[in-house]
């Protein structure tokens, strides 16, 4: 069987992340061997830059970018050999500012069989993280998993209206 080799691929707005990947926790702390500057200096690491990038505070232990639109790949190579294979993984995020209810993408996370994002834009299989309008479904709006598209939610039960989770003084909740 051929063993395809993926990597961990994100593309989004957030302000403020941390990654888990199976066992292995990505803090981006000075203490992981982060070093503050551009995500694409850090080894294992890539993300695009054209008039800014994501910036890694190694004493903080986040990564942030203020401009939209920032992709960033985790240069984590895995194997999926067998039927049943099957990864897990799992991305904390603290929004800066206020949700506003529009059909708006978030965050787009997923995988591709490139982490050159430097330099191109590689095909990725994943899921948005969007906002939606108010309407009869939604009201409000809400947060909603999407399809690789954005064009549909993933299922009736991946909504969070937005007043559960809009903190209060412009930040959001974990």
């Amino acid at each position: 069987m051929r063993t395809k080799l993926i990597y961990f691929l994100i593309i989004f707005t957030a302000f403020r992340a941390h990654f888990a990947y199976g066992q292995n926790v990505v803090n981006f702390s000075a203490d992981e061997g982060f070093t503050n500057g551009p995500l694409y200096t850090q080894p294992n690491w890539d993300s695009n830059y054209q008039t800014s990038t994501w910036m890694v505070d190694a004493v903080q232990g986040i990564v942030a970018t203020s401009s939209q639109w920032k992709r960033a790949a985790w240069k984590q190579g895995f194997s999926m050999a067998g039927v049943g294979d099957k990864i897990t993984f799992r991305v904390d995020l603290n929004f800066t500012g206020e949700f506003v209810v529009q059909n708006n993408p978030l965050i787009k996370i997923g995988f591709s069989a490139s982490s050159d994002v430097g330099s191109s834009t590689p095909v990725t299989a994943g899921v948005f993280l969007s906002t939606t309008t108010d309407n009869e479904d939604n009201p409000g709006g809400s947060l909603q998993l999407r399809n690789n598209s954005n064009t549909q939610p993933l299922s009736i039960e991946t909504s969070l209206p937005l007043s559960d989770c809009q903190g209060t003084n412009g930040e959001s909740d974990d």
